[in-house]
């Protein structure tokens, strides 16, 4: 019998294996570590004190002024017209911008991102204001900043990520569609209806169409096409400020009577509590709620969309600190009667594209507005609204995002349904109930996917066992499928065995768990024999808490000799073997084959491995399993004992062929010699080759193959002498001069691994400490 392996300095020795439910002690202490640095307590100041350190230095100055310039001039008319789609003042926007502007730069999760008013929620504000008055929405955005906090400081901000796209980019939609309609009125230089519904829009301006201001319908018309169709030329220009600033000039020029943004106050509000709400403030605990969730996931997402834009070399932002920043923000925008804030993508992406390099730059966009409240408040109070209407217009119209629909209907289709559904409630009904009947449609999408589990029954033939096989996960949403199936049983001869095939099911609840005990069961019942293929760790223990007292652990099987006992049919049948590769053949076509498909395309067409894999012939080694490769990935060679004759050897070296077709014709970068323990080519050269004779082919290999292998008999252990040959393949492999030449230019690297099969960890030949180490660095022995 082999011995055990053991590394080859006895320094390193490895820990024993061990099973266990709870992670080790140490691993426990620094999980609870981590969850502790988690939690921030200080509001993150330490971690942003470098950055703040930046911010005072001259470094990217310039470059922060000119984007901050740039931002503030997108920014001030954005303000202005988000603070009329949301029914308050638009010195109000304004205030918004400002104080979020330098808030939220100073304490949020991200280095270029710019917070504000934001047209998403505009339409969701503005409904605030008319059933609570201003006083209801500053104590929802101070409710909204609480929680912000509450939930960065304490390390959730990642559950904000939570709500599908699908749901998040049909609130955007459903957004726009309200802000395109409910601007028509101002587009058109009409009063304002005295309802906000879709509907009783669309009537009121019906009802007084022919009341139109050409000169308002002409300038907003004019802001859209500018805004619209501009960037695409100039991306970079800013479009909304010029939009608005030349029909302003020209309205102030010739005196055209349209109605103007009227009179803002100079300087900013001085700091207050807000005004009790009209209702109470527990009628406002779930427009706060609503209103949390969505800025913060809008916060996240434009974070998201930054970290993009800057590519894979810069910081990406920190979810939880954008949380708390934004939470600072609105605390601090509600005492100076602000309206909520988000991070917004338009104003972040600007200030990015404009080549800002700190928080800096957002701070300066603030800065300017400031400079326009105190120096130039005439001129603000002389835009025409029609102006500012077209401005949310073009922004509505840029909401709608058609291209994503598109998108989406190709790529997925039932994810396109729950955008859809989210609009249209939205538009019908009302914000909230829109974002609820997205959700509901998600969910609903989700638990179809679960319950969609494949499940198939290949009766008995040619003396093989009946054969149910399962993939994906199973739950009590799948019962149906297995009482279908069970159904199905019961018109066959129970005296065939029947194997459940548990290899490809990822998870098992306790219902699905219990389906599948009871129909081995009523099988067994009937006389029946049923053996448990294959369940992993999850599985396995579920259904043994299950049925613990039901036979389940004598009927599970994971090698084939298990199989056969459990089944109790002839061991070794090649009728059994023939049925297993034609089971994995049916399951490649009907499920991996169609998942893969643009990969085995490519590979139709041509392979680039980045491995050599050279690896003993021995069927408990699987590389791909081993290495979570690919096809195409690995080219991987096999022999009996993992051998590589050296250059020049006179017997038929078909593995140095191999080698030099891999490093010359396809251009490996790597190559890997992979013993492994337990090794029965290694056994048996280490005994000088045993009594052959009775297999002449396999004498003959031992012959080449101890010449090749080295001195075997003089390692202590079995793993001494596997590991040392492995080693020595490599000394094999310098001998090729097409891997002498690759060595020398630094386009190979050669590797010596051993795979421990008591352990299933792989290890790596380490030349600088002279000894096998865990291959990443990590030892992963259970």
């Amino acid at each position: 019998m082999p011995e055990s392996p053991r590394p080859i300095d006895s320094s390193s020795t490895s820990p024993s294996p061990t099973i266990s439910i709870l992670p080790p002690a140490p691993v426990m202490k620094r999980n609870a570590m981590r969850t502790l640095r988690g939690v921030r307590s200080d509001l993150g100041v330490r971690s942003l004190l470098p950055e703040w350190r930046a911010m005072l230095s001259r470094h990217g100055l310039r470059e922060d002024l000119i984007a901050g310039l740039t931002v503030a001039c997108i920014a001030l008319p954005l303000s202005l017209a988000i603070a009329l789609a949301s029914d308050v003042p638009p010195a109000v926007g304004l205030t918004t911008a400002i104080i979020a502007g330098i808030a939220v730069a100073l304490f949020g999760g991200q280095q270029l991102g710019v917070s504000g008013p934001a047209a998403a929620m505009a339409v969701l504000l503005g409904q605030i204001v008319d059933t609570h008055g201003l006083g209801g929405l500053l104590f929802v955005g101070l409710g909204c900043g609480l929680l912000q906090i509450a939930t960065g400081t304490l390390g959730i901000g990642r559950v904000m990520r939570l709500v599908p796209l699908s749901v998040v980019h049909g609130f955007t939609a459903g957004i726009g569609v309200l802000i395109l309609v409910g601007q028509l009125p101002r587009a058109l230089g009409l009063p304002s209806p005295d309802e906000s519904h879709v509907l009783d829009v669309v009537s009121h301006i019906a009802e007084y169409l022919t009341h139109a201001n050409p000169i308002a319908v002409a300038i907003s018309g004019s802001v859209v096409l500018g805004m619209v169709l501009v960037p695409r030329r100039w991306p970079k220009i800013p479009t909304a400020l010029i939009a608005v600033a030349i029909p302003t000039a020209i309205v102030t020029a010739t005196g055209a009577d349209v109605p103007l943004l009227g009179e803002i106050p100079r300087g900013l509000p001085a700091p207050s509590l807000p005004d009790w709400p009209r209702h109470g403030v527990l009628a406002l605990v779930g427009d706060v709620f609503v209103v949390y969730a969505l800025a913060s996931l809008e916060s996240l997402l434009s974070a998201s969309a930054v970290d993009k834009l800057r590519g894979p070399g810069a910081p990406s932002h920190d979810a939880d600190q954008e949380l708390v920043g934004q939470g600072i923000g609105n605390v601090a925008v509600s005492l100076f009667g602000g309206i909520p804030v988000t991070s917004v993508i338009a104003r972040s992406a600007l200030n990015v594209q404009s080549g800002a390099r700190t928080r800096r730059a957002a701070i300066i966009h603030a800065l300017a507005l400031i400079a326009c409240v105190y120096l130039v408040p005439d001129l603000v109070a002389s835009m025409p609204i029609a102006a500012l209407a077209g401005v949310l217009l073009a922004t509505g119209i840029r909401m709608l995002d058609t291209k994503y629909l598109r998108e989406l209907w190709h790529a997925a289709r039932v994810e396109a349904v729950v955008f859809l559904v989210t609009v249209f409630t939205m538009v019908a009904f009302d914000l909230l109930v829109g974002v609820q009947a997205g959700l509901i449609a998600a969910l609903v999408v989700a638990v179809l996917r679960l319950s969609r589990v494949r499940g198939e029954l290949h009766p008995a033939h040619d003396g093989t066992p009946h054969h149910m096989g399962f993939s994906g996960p199973l739950t009590f949403l799948t019962t149906t499928r297995i009482d279908e199936l069970r159904g199905e049983l019961a018109g066959l001869d129970a005296q065939h065995g029947l194997v459940l095939d548990l290899r490809h099911v990822d998870s098992i609840d306790a219902s699905a768990a219990s389906s599948v005990i009871e129909l081995a069961t009523a099988w067994r019942a009937r006389g029946g024999r049923v053996a448990l293929l294959g369940p992993n760790a999850e599985v396995e223990r579920r259904l043994l808490a299950i049925g613990e007292d039901g036979g389940v652990r004598e009927s599970i099987a994971y090698v084939e000799e298990e199989l056969d006992k459990v089944i109790g049919r002839r061991s070794r049948s090649p009728e059994n073997a023939h049925q297993r590769l034609t089971r994995g053949v049916e399951r490649f076509r009907d499920q991996v084959r169609g998942q893969l498909s643009p990969l085995l395309d490519r590979l139709a067409v041509g392979q680039a491995p980045h491995t050599l894999f050279l690896t003993c012939a021995d069927s408990r080694v699987n590389p791909s399993l081993i290495t979570g490769s690919q096809p195409g990935e690995l080219f991987v060679v096999r022999n009996i004992g993992a051998l590589l004759p050296p250059a020049g050897s006179e017997t038929l070296n078909d593995e140095g062929a191999a080698l030099e077709y891999a490093v010359r014709v396809l251009g490996v970068r790597n190559v890997v010699v992979c013993g492994h323990s337990k090794c029965g080519a290694m056994t048996a050269l280490r005994e000088g080759g045993g009594k052959l004779g009775d297999l002449p082919a396999l004498a003959h290999w031992a012959k080449g193959a101890s010449v090749i292998a080295g001195d075997l008999a003089a390692a202590p252990t079995l793993t001494d002498a596997t590991q040392a040959c492995s080693v020595r393949q490599l000394e094999h492999l310098r001998s090729y001069p097409v891997v002498a030449q690759a060595l020398a230019t630094g386009e190979l690297r050669i590797q010596a691994w051993y795979y421990d099969m008591d352990t299933a960890d792989v290890l790596e030949w380490d030349p600088d400490v002279k000894r096998y180490v865990p291959v990443g660095g990590r030892d992963d022995t259970r």
